[in-house]
């Protein structure tokens, strides 16, 4: 077709990056939904409804306190979800996730200067592909968006010697303290590799010499302000020293707390990608120094937890740029013209499959599982009146505690640990009680009448499930193939009376 003779570089790249955004919106379509949005709506609504809470209202005793320390996050999502359903909170990952695709490829021109921006956008594609699974209903959502605007303001600094860049950084630091508050430390860890000088070694060189910063008053000062957004919370130096009282604790049995399989995904790209990295370096390429830091303090936070691997795929940003920004793809006039060819055919069914997805998403489709137990909750919707559902207490676990929230039972557990230690409720090692029911049944008796659940959701083939139905004081109401909702048996109290 002659259309084709006729494609250029520019057209190619439009056409490429149609199909980048087209697979990025259907990878959000898959990943958006997570188990922690429901809790996070249900702690969004008691915030409208009565301000943000220092006493934990879901737990089914009324002393422990709480630090909501993405208070923020879920006041906006609940307002989003309470006003405009499913739909809104499946947009604003995309516009989220279109966000960081531009702060990754503009990261990228203010290190490569603007050339090259057929690689720009390449290296931008491939890091936004590996961010996309935590793109999702969580406050992390916010994070990477907030530490990709500092490391772009940070790039920009050091370039241009401009202390206007860095009047940014206190605004991100009030954003994140109050949206995802755990993480707030965070942009001081990242902002580190700029301030440390370059350190002369044999095996790797720098571009650098000394610290990328130059400091004076207003730098100065910049930095004591980001430190004073920090304290713009609604706990205070409380909402500050989160993460430093949920750390430590025994939290092992958590799959996101534990470190990454070699064999998994992203422990194999963990592997491959410093293997390339140190190749690559290997060959004495020129980095920054701050980039050279950036990306190995991001390895270090994802080592030891999974959760933490999007960090290191923030950190390696500037230093993919550096080592790669700069590959040039020179192609003939036939090959942009076939390759165009090649890119129509996916064009067409990620079009087709991107509306399949959008307009499948006016509402949910809930698995009913030990993690979200559709029928349990369904059960309890019909013989709990609405406004006594905050009075029913149910026994839940660490997975499906935020489900029974989201529908206004008082619950056990959520999938907030760290709330259920000592450190940060100031009364009780909840999480370590629920983690003894696991391995022994001598405290159950005790347990039970502690808490007088009216109904407990327990998953099959834990101990507590087994010890419950060896029980006549309790019948089941509710079973599946994963679990069994449980309530006292009033014939047997009637009896006992």
């Amino acid at each position: 077709m002659k259309i084709f003779k006729k494609i250029t570089n520019d057209h190619f790249m439009q056409i490429f990056l149609i199909v980048v955004v087209l697979a990025i919106l259907n990878m959000v379509a898959l990943f958006w939904t997570d188990n922690d949005m429901y809790f996070i709506i249900a702690t969004g609504r008691e915030i409208i409804e009565n301000g943000v809470p220092y006493v934990n209202p879901f737990f089914v005793m009324d002393d422990l306190k709480i630090i909501v320390q993405q208070w923020l996050a879920a006041l906006v999502t609940a307002g989003l979800y309470d006003h405009f359903g499913y739909k809104s909170l499946l947009l604003i990952c995309a516009v989220f996730a279109a966000l960081n695709g531009c702060l990754i490829y503009k990261i990228g021109k203010v290190i490569n200067e603007g050339k090259n921006r057929m690689m720009l956008a390449i290296i931008a594609g491939v890091l936004l592909f590996l961010m996309i699974p935590f793109n999702n209903i969580r406050p992390t959502i916010f994070t990477i968006t907030l530490l990709l605007w500092q490391i772009y303001c940070l790039e920009k600094y050091v370039r241009t010697v401009a202390v206007r860049w860095l009047w940014f950084l206190p605004l991100i630091s009030l954003l994140e303290i109050n949206l995802h508050g755990s993480m707030w430390i965070v942009h001081f860890v990242f902002l580190m590799p700029y301030v440390v000088p370059a350190i002369k070694n044999p095996l790797i060189e720098f571009r650098n010499q000394g610290s990328r910063f130059r400091f004076s008053v207003k730098v100065v000062l910049v930095f004591a302000l980001m430190f004073a957004a920090g304290l713009v919370n609604p706990y205070g130096v409380d909402g500050i020293m989160y993460l430093f009282n949920s750390y430590g604790q025994n939290l092992t049995e958590i799959t996101e707390i534990k470190p990454f399989a070699v064999n998994e995904y992203y422990g194999i790209f963990l592997f491959v990608s410093s293997i390339i990295f140190a190749l690559k370096l290997s060959k004495k390429q020129g980095v920054t120094s701050s980039s050279f830091y950036m990306a190995c303090g991001g390895l270090l936070m994802a080592l030891p937890h999974a959760r933490n691997i999007i960090y290191f795929c923030i950190a390696i940003v500037p230093i993919t740029y550096e080592l790669f920004g700069n590959s040039h793809i020179t192609l003939p006039q036939k090959a942009y013209c076939h390759t165009t060819r090649l890119l129509i055919l996916p064009v067409c069914i990620l079009t087709i499959s991107t509306f399949f997805h959008l307009g499948d998403c006016a509402d949910l489709d809930i698995i009913d599982s030990s993690t979200t137990p559709v029928q349990a909750v369904q059960r309890l919707n019909e013989v709990v009146p609405a406004l006594q559902r905050e009075n029913t207490k149910v026994f839940t676990e660490f997975n499906n505690g935020g489900y029974f929230e989201f529908y206004g039972y008082k619950t056990y557990l959520d999938p907030r640990p760290e709330l259920f230690t000592k450190k940060i409720n100031r009364r009780d090692e909840v999480f370590k009680e629920y983690s003894e029911l696991a391995y022994t049944q001598d405290h159950f008796q005790g347990f039970l009448e502690k808490y007088r659940f009216d109904y407990l959701c327990t998953s099959k083939e834990t101990l507590l499930d087994y010890v419950l139905s060896e029980e006549e004081k309790y019948m089941c109401v509710v079973e599946t193939e994963t679990y069994r909702l449980w309530k006292e048996n009033e014939t047997m109290n009637q009896e006992v009376k």
